[in-house]
């Protein structure tokens, strides 16, 4: 008998959040009024253990696009992410540019590549990639956390990411009606930057709407349009407007 498809049915059974059970969530990007494309994540868990989150997101606007992918590798230990493999790939209007990025646990050392640049960074942990960082937020804040910290590597250089969570709201998307926690990202005061998200209450606190600003003009907006957990475990369905 495996024990993961047992343990996810009676997680979802009770009620009790499960941020680590494979799903794929795909979303409507948005600037304003106009649709510019569309994304997705993906988790997957594999036979040895190791998790894959993937990202895929394609935006158009008039004569510019862009085309990314992301992937990032890990275990878990607990409650907490040990990332081991990164990648990201760009392509589209401008230059196209690559980045990597390898925690290697037993000689204790990340390599990280940003475009043509390679770079050795000193150990420690945690530390996550850009990618892996997003479901340990949804970890943390699943199991009750309202102030979290994050180190992360992006473009070959440590950076440390701090959210809070700021209220819960009830949201009309695509999806439906959800009924979702609000996370603000803290960037410091005088910031022209703002990132808000919020994670459905009811779905694994899977992600369900992001918005970026800048200057107080939204950049950027996700609204999640289709989600799907493994057949294991399926949660309740959202309430349609």
């Amino acid at each position: 008998m495996r024990i993961w498809p047992l343990m996810a049915l009676l997680l979802t059974a009770s009620g009790v959040a499960n941020p680590l059970l494979p799903y794929r969530a795909d979303y409507q990007v948005w600037r304003g009024n106009s649709q510019l494309g569309s994304g997705y994540y993906q988790l997957q868990q594999q036979q040895d253990g190791l998790y894959s989150l993937d990202y895929q997101s394609k935006v158009g606007w008039l004569f510019l696009s862009d085309t990314r992918t992301e992937i990032s590798e890990f275990r878990v230990n607990g409650t907490t992410l040990m990332p081991s493999k990164y990648r990201m790939k760009r392509s589209g209007t401008g230059p196209d540019f690559h980045a990597s990025i390898s925690f290697d646990w037993q000689l204790q050392r990340i390599d990280a590549q940003y475009r043509d640049e390679r770079k050795q960074l000193p150990w420690s942990q945690p530390r996550f990639d850009p990618l892996s960082y997003q479901l340990q937020l949804r970890l943390d804040v699943a199991r009750g956390d309202t102030d979290m910290l994050y180190p992360i590597v992006y473009k070959n250089k440590e950076r440390d990411y701090r959210y809070k969570v700021v209220g819960k709201e009830t949201l009309r998307l695509p999806f439906g009606t959800l009924d979702t926690i609000k996370v603000a990202r803290d960037r410091g005061e005088g910031s022209s930057r703002q990132t808000y998200l919020w994670l459905a209450l009811d779905h694994h606190h899977v992600l369900a709407k992001l918005i970026q600003y800048k200057d107080g003009d939204v950049q950027a907006e996700l609204r999640l349009e289709r989600l799907t957990f493994s057949e294991a475990a399926t949660p309740p369905p959202a309430v349609r407007p």
